[in-house]
């Protein structure tokens, strides 16, 4: 039923599947690694004929999966998850958090990477979500943390509002987890006019 050709199908088959495997872990990840392949084809295929109703489905049922430990399935296919610039809003912050899930020590450059050129997207919600997602990669992945941070120094010195006060806000939590970053960071942070804070959150 993954083969089939109407995505309701292969959807169904893989519910019935996550429900007769929960609870066995062995037979769990081997599931995982069957879905792969069906998931991410109806998701490109769906993205050709714009149907995005069918590709949020699937998207939604992707980033289920990593919730669960599936993560490693979709790291090699971590370029899937790229944003483009036509896609709607709904697709676009799904990817993102998809993308900061599957983020891993093999393709964690080429995330940032792609993360960073949309912290100076035009659409303002896209970019606070990208920063966002640097905050759970660097919880998720803390030996990669110099990767991440210098990316965030990087934001900082933009001087775009909302891009200040995202990452301001996202710096709150990682300089709690690691208060070893507290010395690199908080020069940086005492130069920031108060003004430039487009938030209360990101000023207390």
């Amino acid at each position: 039923r993954f083969k089939h050709a109407s995505s309701s199908v292969v959807l169904g088959a893989i519910k019935v599947f996550l429900h007769l495997t929960d609870g066995e872990a062995e037979l769990s990840k081997q599931v995982y690694l069957r879905m792969q392949a069906p998931l991410i084809t109806l998701m490109t295929s769906s993205e050709t004929t714009e149907s995005y109703e069918v590709s949020y489905n699937v998207l939604s049922h992707i980033h289920l999966l990593v919730l669960r430990g599936a993560n490693f399935v979709f790291e090699s296919e971590y370029k899937q998850f790229f944003v483009k610039y036509d896609e709607p809003s709904y697709i676009k912050n799904l990817k993102l958090e998809i993308l900061a899930q599957v983020a891993s020590t093999g393709n964690i450059q080429e995330i940032v990477n792609e993360l960073s050129e949309y912290v100076t997207d035009v659409n303002a919600e896209i970019a606070k979500r990208s920063i966002k997602c640097f905050g759970t990669i660097i919880i998720r992945l803390p030996a990669m943390s110099k990767t991440v941070t210098a990316q965030l120094r990087n934001f900082l010195s933009l001087q775009i509002n909302y891009v200040t006060t995202e990452t301001i806000k996202v710096l709150k939590d990682i300089l709690r987890k690691y208060p070893t970053f507290v010395d690199e960071f908080v020069p940086l942070i005492a130069k920031i006019q108060m003004e430039s804070i487009a938030e209360s959150e990101g000023k207390i």
